[in-house]
């Protein structure tokens, strides 16, 4: 249960330098920006994927990362110094960090991912790869939606209610079967015309979260920098991903606690987990619905719907 003290010798890197050295990608992210007349405002929004990515050689380049820029034309992104500090890439650092998860991270050390020095000499030195990234410009965004973003740092900003684009990608609806891309075609644009969304090109493999592999270690490789303590990993007894969870976000140092898209990560996994077990009792407690088609379970939601 102990993921090890982390690797505080080295250098802390940026949410995007970990991006670049993380073999599994479980959440696409969507960043919402505009500039504001004198600061920058923005969201975040983190889409669960249907299937975690791994990728078999590191580090990514930012043009294959799963990340999506949204802005309206005309917008210019990256004179920001906040937005320069989340896309910043420093070489030296994950030149560091990827010697490190060599010597000492399991799935590197096993040879399943190799380091390739031609796309770290590709990196920056240190600088923003945010113009390297997929950006969506489109002039006929909504005014309500550009304007939303968390409440701007003054003493009388008062408190606003959650968008609910971001809600969603936070607390992802069950039933929902829907692609990564067909989520944000429809909460990014509201207009009839057809829209061309280019999501960042796939080059891993799928990999399922039943077959074994242990995928926190390797999608948050500087939280387990040493690849202890995933929540799979063999125990004497076993431990429920919700107890697994609360005790790294309470570990002292608050590593865990205050990474950005950690938290994302495990609640999605938690209530997909909680609603497949809660099929499965259903399944074994009516077993005489077996055979219903998805045409019967449509006229019983209709019949329901019109009583």
């Amino acid at each position: 249960m102990y993921p090890g003290d982390g690797a505080s010798h080295l250098p802390e890197l940026t949410q995007m330098e970990e991006m670049l050295i993380s073999p599994v990608h479980a959440l696409v992210q969507l960043w919402q920006i505009h500039n504001g007349q004198t600061k920058y405002t923005g969201h975040t929004c983190n889409f669960p994927r249907e299937n975690a990515i791994f990728h078999a050689k590191v580090p990514l380049l930012p043009e294959e990362c799963d990340i999506i820029i949204m802005c309206r034309t005309g917008v210019e992104v990256g004179t920001d110094a906040v937005i320069y500090q989340d896309f910043r890439v420093r070489r030296h650092a994950i030149q560091q960090w990827l010697e490190y998860l060599v010597q000492h991270h399991p799935t590197f050390q096993s040879r399943q991912v190799t380091v390739d020095y031609n796309r770290l000499n590709q990196l920056p030195v240190d600088g923003s790869v945010h113009d390297r990234l997929r950006t969506m410009e489109n002039e006929q965004m909504e005014d309500a939606f550009l304007n939303t973003g968390p409440p701007e740092a003054t003493d009388d900003a008062a408190p606003q209610e959650p968008n609910p684009l971001f809600s969603a990608g936070f607390v992802p609806n069950m039933h929902n079967r829907q692609t990564e891309e067909e989520h944000l075609r429809q909460a990014a644009f509201q207009v009839d015309e057809p829209v061309i969304l280019t999501m960042p090109s796939m080059r891993g493999t799928p990999i399922s979260e039943h077959s074994g592999h242990q995928i926190a270690i390797d999608a948050f490789p500087t939280l387990f920098p040493t690849g202890e303590a995933d929540a799979i990993a063999e125990r004497d007894y076993p431990v429920e991903m919700n107890d697994w969870a609360l005790h790294l976000i309470k570990l002292k140092g608050g590593r865990f606690a205050r990474h950005p898209r950690f938290r994302y990560w495990v609640l999605n996994t938690i209530m997909r987990q909680t609603s497949r077990k809660a099929s499965n009792w259903y399944l074994h407690t009516h077993k005489e619905d077996k055979d219903l088609t998805v045409e019967d379970i449509r006229e019983m939601i209709e019949a329901g719907d019109a009583a």
